[in-house]
C-alpha cells in the first residue's frame, strides 16, 4: 500500500526534477534505510535547513507544478516537505533526513529493524566460545540482518556505538564475522 509520505516524494520528485541531465531517479533500499536520488538542485541561496521552515515554493520545474495542482495531488505549493514529515510522524517514524550536493537531492528514511529476540541464540558454531552477552547479541543481529548498521545495533543491544565497535573487533578477531563490500553498502556475514 503506497503510504501518504510516498506519495509526497514522488510529487516532489516530478515538480523539482532536473530532467535535463537524462539520469534516472534512483532509490536504494536497505534494511533500516530508504534513499531516494534525484537530479535537481536547491533554489539559489537555500541550504537543506531551510527545506523543513516555512518558505516559498521555487519548483525547478513550474508547468509541472501546475499540472499536479490541476489534477489535485497537491492541494497548494511549498507543502510538501511539511506533508512528507506529518506523515512519517503519523507512521512513528523519525522525519526523512535531506541533503543537497552539487547537482543531486537525496532524501533519507529511517524504516523500523525487525525485532529481534536477542536472548535466543542461533549462532550454534560459537556456543562453546566464551562470549560475553552483549557480543551474543550482536551475533545474533547480525545473523538475521547481515546489513544491520551499527547505529541501529547500539540502540537494540542499549551500548554506545563506541562499544558496538570495540564488541565487533573482537568478534572479528576471533573469526566469527566478517565484512562484506564497503562500510556504507556491504554486510556482515557470520562465521
Amino acid at each position: 500500500m503506497v503510504k501518504p509520505a510516498d506519495r509526497g516524494v514522488g510529487v516532489a520528485i516530478g515538480v523539482h526534477r532536473d530532467y535535463s541531465s537524462g539520469i534516472p531517479i534512483q532509490i536504494k533500499v536497505f534494511p533500516d534505510e530508504v534513499i531516494v536520488y534525484n537530479d535537481g538542485r536547491l533554489p539559489e541561496n537555500w541550504t537543506v535547513a531551510d527545506l523543513p521552515t516555512w518558505h516559498r515554493s521555487m519548483p525547478h520545474n513550474p508547468n509541472i507544478a501546475n499540472a499536479f495542482f490541476r489534477s489535485g495531488k497537491i492541494e497548494t505549493w511549498g507543502r510538501g516537505i511539511e506533508k512528507i514529515e506529518a506523515a512519517c510522524k503519523a507512521e512513528g517514524r523519525p522525519a526523512p533526513v535531506f541533503a543537497a550536493t552539487g547537482t543531486e537531492i537525496k532524501v533519507t528514511f529511517s524504516t523500523p529493524i525487525t525485532d529481534v529476540d536477542v536472548s535466543v541464540n542461533v549462532i550454534e558454531n560459537v556456543s562453546d566460545q566464551a562470549l560475553s552477552t552483549t557480543q551474543k547479541a550482536i551475533l545474533q543481529l547480525i545473523s538475521v540482518n547481515p546489513f544491520v548498521t551499527t547505529a541501529a545495533i547500539s540502540e537494540k543491544v542499549g551500548i554506545t556505538q563506541r562499544r558496538v565497535a570495540s564488541n565487533m573487533a573482537k568478534l572479528k578477531a576471533l573469526g566469527l564475522i566478517e565484512r562484506e563490500g564497503s562500510d556504507r553498502q556491504g554486510s556482515w556475514l557470520v562465521r
